[in-house]
């Protein structure tokens, strides 16, 4: 990270007023410096979640009201 930004970020951080956005960029930092979930993944979990991000991606899923018609066609059986 650049010197420069780093006081670009302080000098907003000193002038900033509200309390509410300073307690949000304390969470984001603090948060930036916590494992990261995917690390704590299996091999297949990961594998699971980069095969539905295709299937995605090539959209290939139904929505969820069509799923629920289904659901309601197969409870009529």
């Amino acid at each position: 990270m650049s010197d420069q930004l780093k006081q670009q970020l302080h000098q907003l951080n000193d002038n900033c007023e509200n309390n509410f956005l300073l307690e949000e960029a304390k969470e984001i930092l603090v948060s930036s410096k916590a494992q990261d979930w995917w690390d704590d993944l299996t091999d297949e979990e990961k594998n699971l979640l980069k095969e539905s991000e295709k299937q995605y991606k090539e959209r290939i899923f139904i929505s969820h009201s069509k799923l629920m018609e289904q659901f309601d066609e197969w409870k009529k059986k």
